[in-house]
């Protein structure tokens, strides 16, 4: 019935959750848009969706169908992952929650998405002292050439260099620890 919207809004809806599955079936789909999305029940079906150029604040930190198995869960949150590689036509990529556990396969991920022109990786700030940073740690070989605007909200362990690499760059905010990585970080940049 729906198979020619380009355009779904979910942004100013109410919490939807879980996200159908039936959204999987609108191919021609351009835009898909909400507020902290999770979109884990979509792992079998979104790389179909081919014509997704914007995916924004999608939420990697839901437990699947309320369990709280974490090994189960990064199964399929790295399968979501997996799916996304599919979607060549991205230009805009926003994921939340994102931990070291994901970092090799959202590595992959961007490394395949050549038409991706917005990419933003925002990972968990730490509850308390006992619970671990994450850090932001993407090995990128072969960034996508369209990158203008890059965005790092999280700890890294070091500035990463391959934002050098990217030619049409006009937008980068990263988040820097300590006075060595903002040194380290200006050598690169000059």
């Amino acid at each position: 019935m729906l198979g020619n919207l380009e355009t779904l809004d979910l942004a100013d809806a109410c919490y939807i959750d879980p996200i159908p599955q039936e959204i999987c079936m609108l191919r021609k789909l351009r835009h898909f848009i909400g507020g902290h999305m999770d979109l884990i029940r979509l792992k079998d079906g979104i790389g179909g969706m081919t014509s997704l150029r914007t995916l924004p604040k999608v939420r990697l930190d839901q437990d699947l169908f309320g369990r709280r198995n974490g090994r189960e869960r990064n199964f399929y949150i790295v399968e979501l992952i997996q799916e996304l590689v599919k979607l060549k036509q991205l230009r805009e990529l926003v994921l939340l929650y994102v931990r070291d556990e994901y970092m090799s396969a959202i590595s992959s991920l961007i490394n395949e998405m050549q038409q991706l022109e917005k990419l933003q990786i925002s990972t968990p700030r730490p509850v308390s002292t006992l619970e671990p940073d994450t850090f932001i740690d993407l090995d990128l070989n072969s960034p996508p050439p369209m990158l203008s605007i890059v965005k790092l909200d999280g700890r890294m362990l070091k500035f990463p260099e391959w934002i050098l690499k990217l030619q049409n760059l006009t937008k980068l905010k990263v988040d820097l620890v300590d006075s060595k990585q903002m040194d380290d970080a200006m050598k690169l940049l000059k």
